[in-house]
């Protein structure tokens, strides 16, 4: 693949940060994935994918199911057309959008959800035969369709403990978690 211009490369990383202030602002939970995530999420190493020649090719969101039916307004509203015959196809699972000779933009409905059920899965297996608990609570802006895959999933090892007061060990400790007690931002702030 060609090398990326930085001009192209910032013209992307502006049109995943737009389209989620345009979600957030109709009330829609985008996450973003992939290499444009890393970019946000990892600055540090963020130049890596640059210098291996790495390009962006499409905008990658995790969205929520309960809101598909507002995310076709959402991109129309931003002059993105749907591809009809995978929205139809995939109803419920992913979404496809696009500006013709522009970004293509993907939508995976449920993968946070499922994300978080394998990361169950995982820790109760390698946890297995140990006295370690993992307690985990939702993000910031987790909604409880998401956090269901945590109370399902967990048994032995996982102890879902958002909003609510659990024990650590014996020793007579207790937490509280509040995933939703300030807001995010987005991008983050290099640290």
């Amino acid at each position: 693949m060609a090398e990326q211009s930085d001009e192209k490369r910032k013209e992307y990383e502006n049109e995943a940060i737009c389209i989620i202030h345009a979600a957030t602002a109709q009330g829609l939970t985008l996450r973003l994935l992939g290499s444009l995530s890393f970019q946000f999420q990892c600055p540090t190493y963020a130049h890596l994918q640059k210098d291996l020649g790495r390009s962006y090719t499409d905008i990658d969101y995790a969205g929520y199911s309960m809101q598909a039916s507002k995310m076709k307004p959402l991109f129309e509203s931003l002059r993105y057309a749907e591809d009809a015959e995978v929205n139809i196809y995939y109803a419920g699972q992913r979404m496809i959008f696009y500006q013709p000779k522009k970004n293509g933009i993907h939508v995976y409905l449920e993968k946070a959800k499922e994300r978080l059920a394998c990361w169950v899965r995982l820790a109760e297996e390698r946890l297995a035969g140990t006295n370690v608990c993992c307690y985990l609570t939702g993000g910031n802006d987790d909604s409880q369709e998401i956090l269901q895959a945590l109370y399902q999933e967990a048994s032995e090892h996982v102890i879902p403990c958002e909003n609510i007061v659990v024990n650590i060990g014996d020793e007579g400790h207790t937490m509280v978690s509040l995933a939703h007690s300030n807001p995010g931002e987005y991008p983050p702030r290099n640290r």
